[in-house]
């Protein structure tokens, strides 16, 4: 379990510093944060999510691990 924590942590300092200059980028041409959040932030933390469900159970359906990201399992 610790494996995934750092995983996780790991990926979340990547992922971090990516949304920071998408957004801060997305914010500033639009001026509009609901927008830069749909736009930035939901798929990237699907992206994150998907690659957790993967490492976590690689034999489980996709189709479950949608259903575990969505929060429905």
């Amino acid at each position: 379990m610790r494996r995934y924590g750092a995983i996780r942590l790991l990926m979340g300092i990547f992922f971090g510093v990516l949304i920071f200059s998408a957004a801060l980028s997305m914010n500033n041409a639009t001026r509009n944060s609901i927008l830069t959040y749909a736009f930035v932030y939901v798929p990237v933390r699907f992206v994150e999510w998907s690659i957790m469900a993967f490492l976590i159970n690689r034999e489980r359906p996709p189709l479950t691990a949608f259903y575990w990201i969505f929060g429905e399992y």
